[in-house]
């Protein structure tokens, strides 16, 4: 994490104004009752995760019904439906080279949430760090593996070209470089082609990739490139039956230095002025934080709106936009988001578009102040989720698209 990065705190230390000097100043900007708020309300959740209470203990606790929630569970029971076991008789199995949290937290978050949707629609999902458990393999198998060092060190390759003999496997790396630099990614793909992979897959958009040097390169070299964009997952993304919204916004994200810039531009003000519920990896106050969608459920439902930030190269760049903004939209809570360059092709109307600081800081007045005329506007945001940007989208263009290019 980049709170970790000593050099950043001795710079700090000795009053330059790096990202780290302002990301100390936008800390302490965060009020200490607000900290002893989230805590307070992280553990409460995480405590209540898991039971069910009757309508008597929410409407006694101050929650009331969420407008939200009749929608969402016909979208949900509608979309889990249509997309149930439809692939449970092609004998496929998917292997997701799952890593331990102290090597990736987000490739383990990545890879489950992944594999949970794959499961659901009836794909033999296999997970593995070591060793690939050969007896699972199904008649054709894809193995989806990161194209980063600690994932290729876990892995006897040796053994995986004999499994091969025998069985169909198709390997693919996902490519953890910036795809628009030629020099930089001829090199990395390069270093990874030695491990054979039949293919690598992106988190960006089609129609970026198309326009990358990732699309030269693997005409070039042979190689085929698959987009999985991010999504948000029915089996994980659900909003609660009651809410009680007694913090003004939420913001659920890591402090990474590629986005301590943005955070000191767009969050400074509203932390000040309103009390706001921000919790992630990297936060002095949270600093044990960790991914738990059944608790975070509960998190976004005492918040009146969610805050959504991306960074740089999703604002220059026609890229992607980011995971929370597809679960945000799914939880049928208002978002307040800035304007990533591809925002338009993927939402008609997602929430609250700012795009300045000062216009966010003026959105999210507007959006407390007319909580009720925010509440079509986030119904149609779940409802696109649900239309094309869940999970279950996203598995079946992976492999509809792998069938057809490998005319299966």
């Amino acid at each position: 994490m980049y709170n970790n990065n000593f050099k950043y705190y001795i710079k700090a230390l000795i009053g330059r104004k790096n990202d780290m000097w302002y990301f100390d100043k936008l800390q302490k900007s965060y009020p200490k009752n607000n900290q002893r708020d989230v805590n307070e309300l992280i553990s409460w959740a995480d405590k209540v995760s898991n039971e069910q209470f009757d309508e008597s203990f929410y409407i006694k606790n101050g929650f009331v019904k969420n407008y939200a929630y009749p929608l969402a569970e016909e979208l949900r029971n509608l979309c889990l439906q249509n997309f149930q076991n439809i692939y449970e008789k092609n004998g496929l199995a998917v292997c997701l080279h799952l890593p331990p949290e102290n090597v990736s937290v987000g490739g383990r978050s990545w890879m489950q949430n992944f594999g949970s949707a794959l499961k659901f629609m009836g794909i033999n999902v296999i997970y593995f760090w070591n060793d690939l458990p050969v007896n699972d393999l199904k008649e054709k198998n894809i193995i989806l593996s990161i194209g980063a060092k600690k994932f290729v060190e876990s892995f006897n390759w040796d053994s995986l070209a004999i499994i091969k003999k025998s069985s169909s496997i198709s390997l693919g790396f996902q490519c953890s470089t910036d795809i628009t630099n030629e020099k930089t990614l001829n090199k990395y793909i390069e270093e990874y082609l030695q491990y054979k992979p039949d293919f690598f897959y992106s988190f960006h958009s089609a129609s970026f990739v198309e326009t990358t040097a990732l699309k030269t390169i693997s005409e070039q070299k042979d190689f085929k490139v698959f987009s999985i964009e991010f999504s948000a997952n029915p089996l994980l993304n659900f909003p609660q039956k009651y809410i009680k919204q007694d913090f003004d916004f939420v913001f659920l994200g890591s402090s990474n230095h590629d986005k301590i810039n943005r955070y000191y531009q767009y969050f400074l003000q509203p932390f000040k002025q309103f009390k706001g519920c921000v919790a992630g990896p990297g936060w002095k106050w949270t600093p044990d934080f960790k991914l738990n969608h059944s608790r975070d459920s509960l998190v976004y439902s005492r918040s009146k709106v969610a805050l959504n930030l991306h960074i740089d190269f999703q604002m220059i760049y026609a890229n992607e936009i980011n995971e929370r903004a597809y679960q945000i939209a799914s939880y049928g809570i208002p978002q307040i988001i800035d304007n990533p360059r591809i925002l338009n092709e993927k939402f008609s109307r997602i929430g609250l578009v700012a795009k300045s600081p000062k216009e966010f800081l003026s959105q999210i007045k507007y959006a407390l102040n007319n909580l009720e005329n925010l509440e079509d506007i986030s119904k149609k945001a779940m409802i696109e989720v649900y239309e094309k940007h869940t999970t279950f989208h996203r598995v079946k263009e992976f492999i509809e698209n792998f069938y057809k290019i490998n005319n299966i």
